[in-house]
């Protein structure tokens, strides 16, 4: 089996190359951004079909059509930029002309923004990685995000079966990255109102939305499990004495009303 990784390569020595003025008005996002943070917090933990649902040859960047010349240049590929009347959600494609023609060429998307998030949303909550030798900072969609991307996905992108159990299996790697990467922010902050501010987000905009409601009741997923309890209230006690638990227990009073609903409506009629 291909290690799912290994296409993380590509990704750095393409980041890598970018003049950091450039790297600042791109965020990696999609399968890759998901991927790079299970390569960093999961790598030790995942089964087989974890790594395979999340594995992931696309590079995707957020980004406009400025971004896509300037990147086609530097990278020595072509770029194709969609016509006025083309409703591609793209802003363009780079191919990179690594496989002798355009055709079979490995390709990067730029999109304008994430399917279910804003651009301001994504440029706000992503974090910062470096790429490469140089060190070139790129901005990258957070656990938070890639998890909040992955469920309006199932939401509504109408998948089939298939593809549907493969987001799930991606939705609950993003919820056991969250954890770990709470963790951390917890260790490497001295102050709470950071990860305050991000559990926040995650529970109000992300657990709480009626997408988030939606998919968990009907694919039986428990989100809650993204919240390293014991390590939060060492750092703030109210946070979740005072917010989480009564969060928490709004959210799964509203899961629990949504299945009975699903259920009722599973119900035969009887004549």
């Amino acid at each position: 089996m291909i290690d799912p990784f290994d296409t993380l390569h590509e990704a750095e020595r393409l980041l890598s190359k970018l003049p950091q003025d450039l790297a600042d008005r791109i965020v990696l996002i999609g399968g890759q951004a998901l991927l790079l943070w299970a390569e960093h917090y999961l790598i030790d933990q995942l089964t087989g079909l974890q790594s395979e649902s999340l594995s992931s040859d696309d590079l995707d960047l957020m980004g406009r059509r400025p971004e896509v010349i300037e990147c086609a240049r530097i990278w020595g590929g072509e770029y194709r930029i969609p016509e006025m009347d083309d409703h591609s959600p793209q802003s363009g494609i780079v191919f990179l002309n690594n496989k002798g023609t355009i055709e079979d060429s490995e390709a990067v998307d730029f999109l304008p923004t994430v399917y279910g998030l804003t651009p301001k949303e994504v440029h706000a909550h992503s974090d910062k990685m470096r790429f490469g030798e140089n060190e070139v900072v790129v901005k990258v969609m957070s656990p938070p995000l890639c998890l909040k991307s992955r469920i309006e996905n199932l939401n509504g992108l109408h998948y089939g079966e298939e593809k549907a159990q493969r987001e799930i299996l991606r939705i609950t790697s993003a919820t056991s990255i969250i954890y770990h990467w709470l963790i951390d922010f917890c260790n490497n902050t001295e102050d709470h109102r950071p990860v305050a501010k991000a559990v926040t987000y995650i529970m109000d905009n992300i657990l709480l939305s009626p997408s988030s409601i939606k998919i968990c009741a009907k694919y039986s997923i428990d989100l809650s499990s993204s919240f390293p309890l014991e390590r939060l209230k060492s750092k703030y006690p109210p946070l979740v004495d005072e917010y989480l638990n009564r969060k928490l227990s709004e959210y799964e009073s509203r899961l629990a009303r949504r299945a009975k609903a699903i259920n009722r409506l599973k119900q035969p009629v009887n004549n």
